[in-house]
């Protein structure tokens, strides 16, 4: 459903970045292997309902390019592959942790966290290794990964009626993203939508609305060394109202 979202400032979530636990230490390497919790990896594609895969954007990938995360339908993520190794296998590969922060699952020593950029709502990721460069007032915490999907189901058939994956991705924040939803913004001058969640205080323009990131089971080992950022990040944000 293509929808204009009008919102007011009634919370700024920005200043919580700092409330809660973070890994965002150079010297604290997070890789699933050494979380003492386990966690379990996984890819996204998104659901719209009521569309089943290959209907709208239901079954997009979500990939990995300049910082930031888009729906394609053909596209691949900007990455390096293993030294030594020409196929990566999946694209973006994903984990949280039981504090609620998520990671790309790569073998660059350090890490690339995901976080919501507080200028716009974007969802993004940090350079690797673990630089200055990420944004002190990115927000890190609130992601969920919820269920379990082993069969890589993008939406179930519940009598007749397509219902969200049995796992999802999710930020839950205030507003809509409580809900479990995000936003994709049609690139212009492309075929990728980039990926918002609801941020008080942004209007979104030209996006489609009630996006649902279904979490697919991922059993394996990374091969992608690391995803790429350039300095030459182009971004698309909703505007302030």
């Amino acid at each position: 459903m293509r929808v204009t979202v009008i919102i007011h400032l009634l919370t700024l979530l920005a200043p919580l970045a700092v409330a809660f636990p973070s890994f965002n230490d150079a010297a604290t390497p997070v890789k699933r292997n050494l979380i003492p919790d386990p966690v379990r990896p996984f890819t996204v594609k998104a659901f719209v309902s009521p569309h089943p895969e290959g209907e709208g954007l239901s079954g997009y990938n979500l990939i990995a390019r300049h910082g930031l995360f888009y729906l394609s339908k053909t596209g691949r993520s900007d990455f390096k592959c293993k030294p030594l190794h020409r196929d990566c296998g999946p694209d973006v590969v994903i984990f949280v942790t039981g504090q609620g922060e998520a990671f790309l699952d790569v073998l660059i020593p350090g890490i690339q966290q995901l976080y919501i950029d507080p200028a716009s709502g974007a969802l993004s990721y940090s350079p690797a290794p673990f630089s200055k460069f990420f944004p002190a007032a990115g927000i890190t915490p609130f992601f969920t990964h919820m269920g379990s999907n082993p069969a890589g189901l993008v939406a179930t058939d519940q009598n007749g009626t397509l219902r969200n994956s049995p796992a999802t991705f999710n930020f839950i924040g205030s507003g809509y993203a409580a809900n479990g939803y995000w936003f994709a913004c049609k690139v212009p001058g492309g075929d990728d939508y980039q990926v918002f969640t609801y941020l008080t205080g942004f209007q979104f323009e030209d996006c489609e609305s009630g996006i649902v990131l279904a979490a697919l089971d991922f059993v394996g080992q990374p091969y992608i060394w690391e995803f790429l950022i350039y300095s030459s990040t182009i971004r698309h944000p909703p505007k302030k109202r």
